[in-house]
């Protein structure tokens, strides 16, 4: 119950409540007993830990526990192909991504349990609301976020679900991507249906739908992560059946609609080319971080 109150509130804050409003309640996470084994037993023993001990989050496929300084995160696959699919992707990413690695993963049948570093105040989503950012450190997280996104980008991978949940911001203004669940290669030929509402492009609520190259879904996410970290609310519901969407896409001239709504032409700027409602449209990440570097000198600012 406690979990859903958490989600709710954080729709709420994006939806009702004003850039002022950036403080909220934290919910204490009481630590939980999690021993990881490769023996049968001791793995079954290590569910009924996770199932009873209290979470930090939760979904219908899986959820999420904090212990002695670590994450444990459990998820629950369809079949053992979609296990063996995510661990094989993450055993192929190169190690120097800015991505956020198991340290461990175990398996049994169709469930598997990621052990990862603990980083406390780092989501990017609760970075945002809790401090008062200048537009210097708006520009600092969102060419970070660029940045981490090109990384992976650059190594043929698609994340497919990038968004403030999904990024952790560092002291050092680095930014890690987390939760690679649904990431393929960027021509991978199955189609997809997935992310999340508020940032999927308006192509994933189609049935079936393949992407030439899937990094053009990661580009759409990108350009509303760009409009939350810079207003502090979301620029539609969805890109479907949203009145404010509708009106956008009806807009014929896109760059005004931005200029129109963001009083900063490089933020309009990267937005106009980010949510371009035709995936071949979008600017690739590495041209939307040469957008930004040859509008904006942060030693300047």
């Amino acid at each position: 119950m406690l979990v859903e109150i958490y989600y709710w509130i954080k729709e709420y804050f994006f939806y009702c409540c004003s850039t002022n409003n950036n403080k909220r309640n934290k919910t204490k996470v009481k630590e939980i007993d999690v021993i990881l084994n490769t023996e049968t037993d001791i793995y079954y023993d290590t569910l009924d830990s996770l199932k009873y001990g209290t979470m930090i989050s939760s979904t219908k496929s899986s959820s999420v526990h904090l212990y002695n300084n670590y994450i444990y995160k459990l998820t629950h696959f369809k079949n053992y192909n979609e296990l063996y699919t995510y661990r094989n992707n993450i055993n192929q990413l190169d190690k120097n991504l800015n991505i956020l690695y198991p340290l461990e993963m175990i398996d049994k049948d169709t469930s598997l349990i990621e052990k990862y570093r603990y980083l406390p105040n780092c989501e990017l989503f609760d970075f945002i609301i809790k401090y008062t950012l200048t537009q210097r450190d708006k520009y600092m997280i969102i060419l970070s976020v660029m940045e981490s996104i090109a990384n992976l980008h650059n190594s043929g991978v698609a994340h497919r679900d990038i968004k403030p949940e999904n990024l952790f911001y560092l002291p050092n203004s680095k930014t890690l991507l987390i939760d690679l669940i649904m990431c393929s290669r960027y021509d991978d030929p199955q189609p997809f249906q997935g992310g999340t509402v508020s940032y999927a492009s308006p192509q994933m609520f189609l049935d079936t739908y393949i992407e030439n190259d899937w990094r053009r879904i990661d580009i759409w996410s990108l350009g509303v992560v760009i409009y939350v970290v810079q207003l502090l609310v979301f620029p539609w519901k969805n890109s479907i059946d949203c009145d404010i969407y509708l009106s956008y896409q009806s807009n014929e001239n896109k760059q005004e609609y931005w200029d129109n709504i963001i009083d900063n032409k490089v933020i309009s700027k990267l937005l106009f080319h980010t949510l371009a409602i035709q995936p071949e449209e979008r600017k690739n990440i590495n041209q939307l971080i040469d957008i930004f570097k040859n509008e904006i000198d942060l030693s300047t600012l």
